[in-house]
């Protein structure tokens, strides 16, 4: 008995150290709701850092979204040789949605667009013919076509013709018109010619900047649209009818003649060809801080594809003017770039559809190195040498004794400068796309002006090897 007794008392103290051990381990262990709150802690902490300690977050951005532009217009390349018409991609301009002057060249979604087919008039005897005020020597185009529904005189048309309609709000200004050899682009204007209105949409309207006809042929029966010459030979236009529709010989271009009359060409078989509309599609959107650089984008020949100009300036806000336009560039069925539209010359006026041969060169980098900088403030709006020429690396490198270090910090603040930056290379003849990684531009006398450091950032275009094309 005392033995059995003792052999249960041993085992009672075996058997309350091992309690008092689990419980011990009971208290120091975790349970699975706190390891996956741990766990989901760490896993934050861990995708909050690294972009931040990571020097080449932006850069890696750029280079995908350069290899994404890269495709998308590949893909507008193969649908223009598949579909035998031009097909491009259209720069939508931030500023369209912000109504910023300063996002006039920011960049950060395209779009597909198509080139509708030409439209030549509703069949074979539709006809078009050029006028001219003989005061103004303004321009504008009719169209007429075969027939005889009104008496001879009574149309101030020759006899034979009449007005031939048009569908309403079908034709946008900038339309370009070819009659016979002649081309024209449709005006934006709203006034009268001869005495006769006519009144085109304007973009903030609900007709988008298409001509409303409506009312025209009713009360004055004689619509025209005002043009402006787009071709050099233009000037050779020979005008054989008077206001009344009367034969009067042959008046050239500079003709002047009577007080509120004009002379007309004879009626001639016409092409319009419209402005690339919306194809559909996915659109492309720039990730994160990434955009097109516009201001920095150029032709090798040394075409901009927009330069901020004094003339774009609203002194009330002293701001530049939001734009609305994209910038437009269309390849051809033999997959070259075909024309670019949306370009502005170096007066901030708009340019005609731009027929290009050289290589363009896109420049896509970070967004907030964009906007145009002003350097001297307000009182500089009139002097557009500020905003042509944001820096001039002789008079702020240079001439300042800037070490490299501090060299390097001025030049990284713009996308041409910056090392960062990609250029999506497009062929103006060949059509191939290809990207390649910034060159350094050296700061001196021959990288002075905007336009020469463009020229140095991608001189080596056509000779490098392509870094992240196709």
């Amino acid at each position: 008995m005392r033995f059995e007794r003792a052999v249960s008392n041993q085992r009672s103290a075996v058997s309350f150290r091992k309690l008092q051990s689990a419980i011990r381990n009971r208290q120091s262990a975790m349970t699975l709701v706190e390891l996956l709150v741990v766990i989901v802690l760490v896993t934050t902490l861990v995708t909050t850092v690294i972009p931040i300690l990571s020097p080449g977050g932006d850069n890696k951005r750029i280079r995908e979204a350069s290899r994404n532009l890269n495709a998308y217009l590949q893909g507008a390349q193969a649908r223009a040789i598949e579909t035998g018409r031009p097909f491009g991609v259209a720069f939508q301009r931030l500023s369209a949605d912000t109504e910023r002057g300063a996002d006039n060249a920011v960049c950060v979604r395209a779009e597909y667009v198509e080139v509708p087919p030409h439209y030549s008039g509703m069949d074979s005897s539709s006809l078009a013919r050029v006028c001219i005020d003989s005061n103004s020597q303004q321009l504008a185009l009719q169209f007429v076509r075969l027939g005889t529904a009104n008496a001879p005189g009574t149309d101030m048309l020759p006899a034979g013709y009449d007005v031939d309609l048009v569908p309403d709000r079908f034709l946008r200004p900038g339309d370009t018109v070819v009659v016979g050899k002649h081309t024209f682009v449709l005006g934006a204007a709203t006034g009268n010619f001869a005495g006769r209105a006519y009144t085109p949409i304007d973009s903030t309207s609900s007709g988008q900047g298409y001509f409303n006809t409506t009312g025209n042929y009713t009360s004055a029966n004689y619509p025209v649209f005002s043009v402006t010459i787009a071709g050099p030979d233009s000037a050779n236009l020979s005008f054989l009818y008077d206001s009344e529709g009367v034969a009067v010989g042959q008046q050239q271009l500079q003709a002047s003649g009577a007080s509120s009359t004009f002379f007309a060409t004879a009626p001639t078989p016409y092409q319009i060809q419209r402005q690339p509309v919306p194809a559909g599609g996915e659109p492309l959107e720039m990730p994160g801080s990434v955009a097109v650089d516009l201001q920095a984008s150029v032709f090798t020949s040394g075409l901009r594809v927009f330069r901020p100009s004094y003339a774009s300036i609203d002194s009330a806000t002293n701001d530049f003017v939001a734009m609305r336009n994209p910038v437009m560039v269309l390849f051809s069925p033999q997959g070259n770039i075909d024309r670019v539209y949306g370009l502005f010359d170096n007066a901030g006026q708009p340019m005609t559809p731009q027929n290009v041969t050289s290589t363009l060169a896109l420049c896509v980098g970070r967004r907030e190195l964009i906007p145009p900088k002003q350097t001297e403030g307000a009182a500089a709006l009139t002097a557009p040498m500020n905003h042509n020429e944001p820096i001039n690396l002789e008079r702020d490198i240079v001439a300042r004794n800037l070490s490299e270090t501090e060299a390097k910090v001025v030049m990284d603040q713009y996308n041409w400068l910056n090392l960062d930056s990609r250029w999506v290379l497009v062929g103006g003849q060949s059509g191939a796309v290809s990207t390649i990684a910034t060159s350094g531009v050296y700061p001196g006398p021959l990288t002075a002006t905007v336009d020469q450091q463009l020229a140095a950032a991608i001189e080596n275009a056509s000779s490098r090897t392509t870094a992240g094309g196709r």
